[in-house]
């Protein structure tokens, strides 16, 4: 009951995460002191820190994601190659929850458990659908 009144809003949902991250790089750029070096953002995007690089790689995915989130831009592209395009968002979502999970591993060693629990339920659920489809076919 709650998952069918949730599901209507994945759009407006992506479309929130999405924005909240345009802020999270900001304010992580001008936290570091490269927001108007772009020199800067690039080593800090695709320097030596993996956790980073995870982060960014996530973010690129969602700008076509976001691009591409509108009735018109469906119908341009037509439903099955957007559809496949928007299915680009569940990794985005591992991604994400590894970088969030991983994100003090760097410096401190530590691993936030919960975005590890979050994709475990989630790969857990993915599995169990998919395991049901294959039973289906049967």
């Amino acid at each position: 009951q709650i998952l069918r009144q949730i599901l209507p809003l994945r759009k407006e949902a992506g479309i929130s995460v999405f924005l909240i991250i345009c802020f999270h790089a900001i304010f992580h750029f001008a936290r570091m002191d490269v927001l108007t070096d772009l020199l800067g953002i690039y080593e800090e995007t695709w320097g030596n820190n993996w956790v980073v690089i995870i982060g960014t790689i996530a973010f690129l995915i969602m700008i076509p994601l976001f691009l591409t989130s509108t009735e018109k831009a469906q119908k341009k592209m037509g439903y099955q190659f957007w559809k496949n395009l928007q299915r680009l968002s569940h990794l985005v979502f591992i991604l994400s929850a590894i970088h969030v999970g991983f994100v003090d591993y760097p410096e401190y060693s530590e691993v936030e458990p919960l975005p590890i629990i979050f994709l475990t339920l989630y790969s857990a659920g993915y599995f169990w659908l998919f395991w049901r489809k294959q039973k289906e076919k049967k």
